[in-house]
C-alpha cells in the first residue's frame, strides 16, 4: 500500500512539473523542499499532535479490550491476563504515538503475542477457534526455527496486514521487503487466535519461521495454518511451492514492546 501511494504522489508531482516546463530542476527542488516546511508545519504542531494521539489511542483501547477478553474466553492462564492487563496504558502510550499511519490495512493492533516459551504450540493452538473446534497442532516444535528476531516476553503487532495485501507464496516473500515483517508461528497463532482470518478457502503461511523435516535437509518446508477438511485450524507444514495459491502471508510494520509493569 505504501509503495501504491508513493507512485500515486509521484505522478501528482509529475503532473504538476510538466505543466511548468520552462522551470528548471533547481527551482523545483526548491519548491519541494518549501512545501515540505510548509506541510511539517501545517501537520505537526502540539495541539494537532495530541489530538491525534488521542484520536488513535480512542481506537486502539476497544480493539486491546476485545483482545483481552479473547483471551480470557479461551482459557489463557490468569497470570499471562493479569500481566496484559498491567500494559494496557503502555501499550496504548507507545501505539498511539507512532506515527506510521495504519489506515490502509485492516489490523491496527494484535496483541498480546505469546511466546511459545510461555505455554508452548499445542495450548497457544487451542486458543485458535473455528465455531466449537479448538486448534491442534502437527508440529515437532524442536524441528521450528525462527528467522525473525522477536522480542523476548509479551508484546504486540502493530500495522499488521492480515494476508489479504500480501498475497500468496511465492509472491509474498517479495511483497514483504522493505520495511514490513513477516509473522513467526507465535506470531500468526495469535493473528488467527484475536482476528477471524482463518476460513475454508484460505490459510496462512508463518513466513517468518520455517520448518526442518529432517537434519540431512535444509529448511525446505514452511509452517502453516489452515482449516482441515472437518473445520478444525491446524497448525502444520507445508512446501511453499506445492501448495494452493489460497495460502497467504501475513506481516507486521512493527513490533511494541515488551513493557514493564
Amino acid at each position: 500500500m505504501t509503495e501504491l501511494n508513493d507512485r500515486w504522489l509521484v505522478g501528482k508531482l509529475v503532473e504538476v512539473f510538466e505543466r511548468f516546463p520552462s522551470v528548471d530542476d533547481t527551482a523545483v527542488d526548491a519548491a519541494v523542499r518549501e512545501a515540505k516546511q510548509q506541510r511539517t508545519q501545517n501537520r505537526f504542531t502540539l495541539e494537532a499532535i495530541q489530538r491525534e494521539r488521542q484520536d488513535r489511542r480512542n481506537v486502539l483501547g476497544p480493539i486491546f479490550d476485545h483482545d483481552l477478553q479473547t483471551l480470557s474466553d479461551r482459557g489463557c492462564p490468569q497470570w499471562i491476563l493479569e500481566e496484559v492487563s498491567a500494559q494496557r496504558e503502555r501499550v496504548l502510550d507507545v501505539a498511539s504515538a507512532k506515527e506510521r499511519p495504519w489506515a490502509p490495512l485492516p489490523v491496527p493492533l494484535v496483541g498480546p503475542v505469546i511466546p511459545a516459551a510461555y505455554l508452548g504450540y499445542p495450548a497457544l493452538m487451542a486458543m485458535v477457534r473455528n465455531g466449537e473446534r479448538a486448534g491442534h497442532t502437527r508440529l515437532n516444535p524442536a524441528a521450528v526455527v525462527d528467522q525473525i528476531e522477536t522480542p523476548r516476553g509479551l508484546y504486540w503487532l502493530y500495522d499488521v496486514d492480515d494476508g489479504e495485501a500480501g498475497g500468496n507464496l511465492p509472491q509474498a516473500d517479495r511483497s514483504l521487503k522493505g520495511p514490513r515483517s513477516p509473522l513467526t508461528v507465535a506470531e500468526t497463532i495469535m493473528l488467527c487466535a484475536l482476528r477471524d482470518v482463518l476460513s475454508s478457502r484460505r490459510g496462512l503461511w508463518c513466513l517468518g519461521s520455517r520448518f526442518m523435516a529432517d537434519r540431512s535437509r535444509e529448511f525446505d518446508r514452511m509452517p502453516v495454518i489452515y482449516l482441515d477438511s472437518t473445520g478444525q485450524p491446524v497448525l502444520g507444514e507445508r512446501s511453499p511451492y506445492s501448495a494452493p495459491i489460497s495460502m497467504r502471508g501475513a506481516s507486521c510494520g512493527a513490533r511494541l514492546g515488551p513493557f514493564g509493569f
